[in-house]
């Protein structure tokens, strides 16, 4: 048996139930209250984390953060001929994907880099690259 059903068992022959019988009814609410806590603490996770796609071929870089915070823009990753336009929640790079480093994060998540060349004009999304 487990802690939590020992617990039961205990509470019911405090009331003098037998020991297959539940708590009486008034005893469920206390129960709950107990429980209460820890279900809010699986429910809402404190720590939250930012995984950093670079896209190179390389393992991804991964940062913790607090629930709520507003994630560091992680430093220039370097591939030869070309520079990162930006960071963006999926691989497909749609416009109002791209992420705002002034945004709070509420869960974890994987950014994806979007690389462009320096002497390419458009920036719109339209020149994707497969990794």
């Amino acid at each position: 048996m487990t802690y939590f059903t020992d617990s039961l068992l205990f509470l019911g022959t405090l009331t003098g139930a037998q020991q297959s019988c539940p708590p009486p009814w008034w005893l469920w609410p206390a129960l709950g209250l107990l429980l209460l806590p820890w279900l809010l603490v699986l429910f809402f996770k404190l720590k939250v984390r930012v995984t950093f796609n670079t896209g190179t071929g390389k393992k991804p870089f991964i940062q913790e953060y607090n629930r709520g915070q507003t994630i560091v823009q992680p430093e220039t990753f370097l591939r030869e001929g070309f520079e990162v336009e930006g960071w963006y929640r999926s691989r497909k790079f749609r416009k109002g994907e791209k992420w705002n480093f002034s945004d709070k994060v509420r869960s974890s998540m994987t950014l994806y880099a979007k690389w462009v060349s320096p002497d390419s004009e458009s920036s719109d999304g339209t020149d994707d690259f497969d990794f």
